[in-house]
Order: structure tokens, then C-alpha cells, then sequence
């Protein structure tokens, strides 16, 4: 199992985290580990180096825009790529949930471009945070068309799936905990049976977003199983068949080898 979406190295986890490590290493579960700011993108990259199989990605969360400048991710970002368990960029985009003025926004967006420039530069993908911004996140991504990309953690519905996917041929479609909620996640399901197998990864995004029966609870990757699971029901497959695809399909965006 892979979980291409996780904040397993940051704070929340330092009680349990070895414990949780352990767990994983028997069960065969590897991830990404997800920065959100330059503190967390090196911290991602410490465990990544330190617990086999994980890998990282670094960037800055669009909710850090109004106190980061472009300079921070040229001087900050740009060089962790150069770090050997280094797979991603991200977590960048926009995230308009917030009443933001217009100036909020273009700041969303010049940070969000200056990720894009450093991922068309070393052609590593791209993880992509957008709420609330399906169009503009849209429009700026026409920049980097045949790059590969991840819309995280994906709340939109069958018709934003559709077209990402018609556009940009090498997007593929996250789908988190969200996807096993009982109520109001009608669009997510029908986005989910859409999408080809073969465009999808799943994700925890844990410490949040844990699924059901664990709703509300702090979440980990362990429960990855559980987002496959309801993915699997959603394209009428069996659970090994669906995973065996997710897992082709983080290696191959990731640029990872079958025996890595």
C-alpha cells in the first residue's frame, strides 16, 4: 500500500510515532512525506532518511503566502531538491476558504507560479493543494500542461475530475478519508468512479481527515487501507487489484523503481 499524501514527521506524532513506523514496516505501507513550510519540508526529508520506505516532497502551503516571498522559495526550497529522498514538490496551490482580498489572493498565486518554476526546472511532480479555486488553479497549471501533476486530497466533483483529467494528460486524482464519509460527499464518490484507475493515488493526509470509523480522531498512514478499500468498491474491483495499480501509479509519478 502507498499513501502519497502524509505529515507523519511533524509534531503530533512524537509520542507514537516509532510505534507507528514499526507498524507500517510490517504491514508493507510506504508514503510521501508532505512539507507545508520549510521547517516541516526538513523534516520530512530527516525521516524520510531515516525510515525506509519513505520518500519527501517540500514546498510551502498557500496558507503561508502573505508571510512568504518567492526569494524564501528560491533560497529555502530550491535547495532540498537537491536532497536524495527528495521525490516532489509540494504541498503548493491556492486555498480560497478563507475571505481573502483580492491581494491575498494574488500572493496565493505568485507563490504558487514560483513552485511551478522550480518543478518544470527538475521535473519533479507536482502536489497540488487547491479548495475553493478550481479555476484559477486550473488556469495557472496550463503552464506546466505535460507536467506531471497530483490534485491533492480532491473535494471536487465529476465534473472538475473530468476535465483536469482531459487536459492535462499526465494529472492524476488524490483521494483522501474524505472519500469514505457517509454524508456530503456525493460529488467526491461519482469524481471517484470517473476517474480511470490508472489516474488515481490515494492518500491519508494524516494527522487529518481520518475515515470512516475513525472520523474525527487523529489520523496516520495505517489507515490508508480504508481509503483504498472504499475506492476499490466505488470502480467495482477487488481491493488487491485497485492497490496494485495505486501503488504502480506512485512510482511511476514519482519516478520511482519496482524495487524501491
Amino acid at each position: 500500500m502507498f499513501d502519497t499524501h502524509t505529515h507523519l514527521h511533524e509534531e503530533t506524532f512524537q509520542e507514537d510515532r516509532e510505534e507507528i513506523l514499526e507498524e507500517l514496516q510490517v504491514r508493507d505501507i510506504r508514503g510521501i512525506l508532505v512539507g507545508t513550510d520549510t521547517d516541516t519540508s526538513r523534516q520530512g526529508i530527516d525521516l524520510a532518511r531515516q525510515s525506509a520506505p519513505f520518500w519527501s516532497a517540500v514546498g510551502i502551503h498557500p496558507h503561508e503566502a502573505q508571510e512568504v516571498s518567492v526569494s524564501r522559495v528560491e533560497n529555502e526550497i530550491r535547495p532540498l531538491l537537491a536532497e536524495d529522498v527528495v521525490v516532489g514538490v509540494g504541498e503548493c496551490g491556492l486555498d480560497y476558504a478563507r475571505d481573502l482580498t483580492d491581494t491575498a489572493k494574488e500572493n496565493q498565486k505568485t507563490l504558487f507560479q514560483a513552485h511551478l518554476c522550480l518543478a518544470h526546472e527538475t521535473e519533479y511532480p507536482v502536489i497540488i493543494h487547491t479548495r475553493d479555486a478550481w479555476e484559477d488553479t486550473y488556469d495557472l497549471l496550463k503552464e506546466v500542461r505535460q507536467h506531471p501533476l497530483i490534485l491533492h486530497c480532491f473535494t471536487g466533483d465529476a465534473a472538475w475530475a473530468n476535465r483536469f483529467l482531459t487536459d492535462f494528460p499526465h494529472l492524476y486524482v488524490s483521494f483522501s478519508g474524505i472519500v469514505t464519509f457517509k454524508k456530503n460527499v456525493q460529488d467526491i464518490q461519482s469524481a471517484a468512479r470517473l476517474v480511470p484507475p490508472e489516474r488515481m493515488l490515494a492518500e491519508t493526509d494524516s494527522p487529518y481527515l481520518a475515515p470512516e470509523p475513525y472520523r474525527g480522531k487523529r489520523n496516520d498512514t495505517r489507515t490508508i487501507y480504508r481509503v483504498i478499500q472504499t475506492l476499490a468498491n466505488l470502480k467495482g474491483m477487488s481491493f488487491e487489484q485497485l492497490d496494485q495499480i495505486l501503488d504502480a501509479n506512485a512510482r511511476e509519478v514519482f519516478g520511482l523503481g519496482p524495487e524501491e
